[in-house]
């Protein structure tokens, strides 16, 4: 079993570790009480002064319970499929880009949570990246429970489950704004208007180099690349519909 687990946590990317561990820290210093739990929140006049509440606020789910579980579940899911996909659609080999998916997000957040008081954005972020995902799917058939849809209705039944748990919908609305505003500006308008305002800076590459994919030949054979670094591929039609099943 600690060899599964080795092999398992092994083929896990940095931003899906990371997507795990830091969550399961927090509500772990939550649930025991190890630090207040107002420290974590997005309190505005505090925020110049102590500027991890910016982080904070983004991933903490709560302490431990299930719906802590059920959101981290689905965040880290779809954080392991972006590393997973090669880009355009994914991130694979692109941590810079993947990144900067979740910068750029996260501000977002950061100024619909200040118009509307939210002090946590984490299910409005892991709603982003769930939302941002279904786009680039969007007629990729998914199971939930035994009930099958396509990807794009996925985010909406993911909103009704988090306010049948007792939950605002409110959250969910703002990640899917942030999320969409997200897939415009990348996606759609290098496409529409030739012009794009969310490439990922070249600065990110320098903190987090690409590293060497593998990635199936014509033969069948596996070769190595060097994800490509700064340019964007060439324009084509985004392959709408790729993807996986949920299980």
């Amino acid at each position: 079993m600690a060899q599964n687990f080795e092999a398992w946590w092994a083929s896990l990317g940095p931003i899906t570790k990371f997507s795990l561990i830091f969550p399961i820290f927090l509500a772990g210093c939550a649930t025991f009480q190890m630090i207040d739990l107002k420290q974590f929140l997005l309190i505005w006049p505090l925020v110049s002064m102590e500027p991890w509440r910016i982080i904070t606020a983004t991933f903490f789910f709560g302490p431990f319970s299930f719906p802590f579980a059920f959101n981290l579940a689905f965040f880290v899911i779809y954080q392991k499929r972006f590393e997973e996909e090669s880009y355009p659609i994914g991130f694979q080999g692109r941590t810079a880009d993947h990144v900067w998916m979740m910068f750029a997000i996260m501000v977002g957040l950061l100024l619909i949570a200040y118009f509307l008081e939210l002090v946590i954005i984490s299910l409005s972020f892991a709603m982003s990246i769930v939302w941002v995902w279904c786009k680039r799917h969007e007629e990729q058939p998914v199971s939930f429970y035994g009930f099958t849809f396509k990807a794009g209705y996925f985010p909406w039944i993911l909103t009704v489950i988090h306010v049948v748990l007792g939950s605002s919908p409110l959250a969910d609305i703002a990640g899917i704004v942030a999320g969409h505003f997200y897939v415009v500006t990348k996606d759609v308008f290098p496409e529409t208007h030739n012009f794009s305002i969310m490439e990922t800076p070249h600065f990110m590459y320098n903190i987090f180099p690409p590293s060497r994919v593998g990635v199936a030949s014509v033969a069948g054979t596996h070769t190595m690349r060097d994800a490509d670094v700064g340019a964007r591929p060439p324009q084509e039609p985004h392959r709408w519909g790729a993807g996986r099943r949920m299980n």
